[in-house]
């Protein structure tokens, strides 16, 4: 995971043995001090912290172990998100979804987010990845 961000710039892992929704807020608050800690600017740091709640919390609803590994690097411009859990299936998008839903928007909340994301099959899981912009411009 995040190979390319070893050899520079900044590198954390964070591993999730049981997620809940308190986990799921606290990995939140976890991501945004280390990426203000990083010294990115508050929008990356926004964006960043929206799509790892948005990944995490699909491990939480969507896999029967509920334990991921977290990943954050930066490259140059780049900050790269992983999450990675194992869960057989892939995330889906969901579209058309009624107003009133109250869930079933995350992965477009990611795509809007990023740069580029996309799914990685593992033989025991897989990887959803995400990177955006590490500057004060993000993609919304």
């Amino acid at each position: 995971m995040g190979v390319a961000a070893l050899a520079t710039g900044h590198r954390f892992e964070l591993d999730l043995p049981s997620v809940t929704p308190t986990i799921v807020a606290g990995t939140r608050r976890v991501v945004r001090t280390m990426l203000s800690f990083w010294a990115l600017p508050g929008p990356a740091v926004d964006a960043a912290a929206q799509v790892v709640t948005e990944l995490v919390t699909n491990v939480y609803e969507h896999t029967e172990e509920r334990a991921c590994s977290l990943w954050l690097g930066t490259l140059g411009e780049v900050l790269r998100v992983e999450v990675q859990d194992a869960g057989r299936g892939a995330p889906l998008r969901r579209i058309g979804l009624p107003d009133d839903a109250t869930g079933g928007r995350g992965l477009l909340l990611v795509q809007a987010l990023s740069t580029a994301w996309g799914v990685e099959r593992l033989p025991f899981g897989k990887v959803v990845w995400s990177e955006m912009r590490a500057s004060a411009e993000v993609a919304c």
